[in-house]
């Protein structure tokens, strides 16, 4: 079948959460792509929640992430490939964007 193997980029920061560190994490089993920019946030495990009878809210995981071979390394965020932070202090240019544009060509 048909497969896509050119280089792909994955952009990821600290506001990376729950589904998105888990396609961060998958993206760690393939070898044509790269993750780009900071550290996830974390939120790998599917939440689960309900209100007790005083009102007051829970909420948990109920899943473990674990990578290929079936460590739980990530549960605090996945780390980037490459690290490239954003300068907040200057909001005329993308570090993490060029960067990526650059690492394709």
């Amino acid at each position: 079948s048909i497969r896509y193997t050119n280089k792909v980029i994955m952009l990821t920061d600290r506001g990376t959460y729950s589904a998105g560190s888990l396609r961060a994490l998958a993206t760690k089993a393939l070898p044509n792509i790269t993750l780009m920019g900071d550290i996830t946030g974390g939120g790998l495990g599917l939440p689960n929640g309900g209100q007790l009878p005083n009102g007051w809210t829970y909420r948990f995981s109920i899943t473990q992430a674990l990578t290929l071979d079936k460590r739980p390394d990530y549960e605090d965020g996945v780390p980037p490939d490459i690290e490239v932070l954003f300068d907040f202090n200057d909001l005329t240019r993308d570090e993490v964007l060029d960067r990526a544009i650059l690492e394709l060509q």
